[in-house]
């Protein structure tokens, strides 16, 4: 509360008593003006901070949903906010009320990245596997390759690594030919 003013039981409003002659019975009563006290509110979203001034019981002004840049292992999925370096994840705010100064700290999850490995044999499709960033894919059994009528055929290998995966990836199957003799 701040000071204004003297009311008298007269009526009049003086700001200081000093010097005031008494000339009959009067009273004072002080008359204070209500000064709401500020509180701050700071979001913090991965390191960078934004401090808001509110009043004692305001309700809070929540911010859209904050986003993390993903990076080549990881997505990450806004969780919600952390109040107070607590552990707490909250993930509604709506009915909070602002009745101390209070931090708030965007929490993501992270979501490791997957892409799809797609083994061919002899340009069909065999099988697409999805693997996670930096896994290893696991092979199917390579389909047999029909001789022909010069050749025989025989899987010798796949064309790529398909270990420590990063990206999406195509493999095909790989033959070794042997002329046919009749």
């Amino acid at each position: 509360y701040t000071f204004r003013y003297w009311e008298g039981s007269d009526g009049r409003t003086v700001t200081g008593l000093d010097g005031e002659k008494v000339t009959a019975d009067i009273s004072y009563r002080p008359v204070f003006d209500q000064t709401p006290i500020p509180y701050e509110v700071t979001w913090i979203v991965e390191g960078e901070e934004r401090t808001e001034s509110y009043v004692y019981d305001s309700p809070l002004q929540i911010p859209q949903a904050p986003s993390k840049a993903k990076t080549e292992k990881y997505t990450y999925v806004f969780a919600g906010w952390m109040k107070n370096d607590s552990n707490e994840v909250l993930t509604d705010l709506s009915s909070e009320r602002v009745t101390a100064d209070t931090t708030y700290t965007a929490k993501f999850d992270e979501k490791i990245n997957t892409h799809k490995v797609s083994f061919y044999c002899d340009g069909t499709l065999v099988e697409t596997a999805t693997v996670n960033y930096g896994d290893t894919a696991v092979a199917p059994q390579p389909l047999a390759k029909e001789s022909d009528a010069r050749y025989h055929y025989t899987f010798t290998e796949w064309n790529q690594d398909f270990s420590e995966i990063t990206a999406d990836l195509r493999v095909d199957a790989v033959y070794e030919s042997t002329l046919r003799t009749y």
